[in-house]
């Protein structure tokens, strides 16, 4: 997987790792709770893991506990810093294009298997 970690040697989770990322069953969101199409996930060093995206429902707020959905299963999180363009507000609402640091995810990021079927749902 050279062209992936262009080169460099990187190692993954181990199997027990990978598994205690997830729960058994995703958690049901409430009505009313905030839905983002994901556009972008990458690591910022010492921001943790950024995701992007529109906020379709819903807001978003800076200590929410989210949901991130891909592929291969979920990982929860929780958001720690929002940014609307060059702005950071507490919260923002639908139709709104934000990206958000979500921390302790480096692991979870590399085997969700997230693509343009991605979401994250605020909880």
């Amino acid at each position: 997987m050279g062209w992936f970690t262009q080169g460099n040697d990187v190692k993954g989770p181990t199997p027990a790792e990978a598994e205690s990322l997830w729960d058994a069953e995703a958690p049901e969101a409430g009505l009313g709770s905030a839905t983002l199409k994901l556009m972008d996930a990458f690591q910022v060093p010492g921001s943790g893991t950024v995701f992007t995206g529109q906020v379709v429902s819903g807001t978003f707020r800076v200590g929410q506990q989210v949901i991130i959905t891909g592929r291969a299963g979920f990982a929860r999180g929780t958001i720690g810093e929002i940014s609307v363009g060059q702005e950071r507000p507490e919260s923002a609402g639908v139709d709104k294009y934000i990206s958000f640091n979500v921390a302790n995810l480096s692991l979870r990021v590399e085997i969700l298997g997230l693509d343009e079927n991605a979401t994250v749902t605020g909880l």
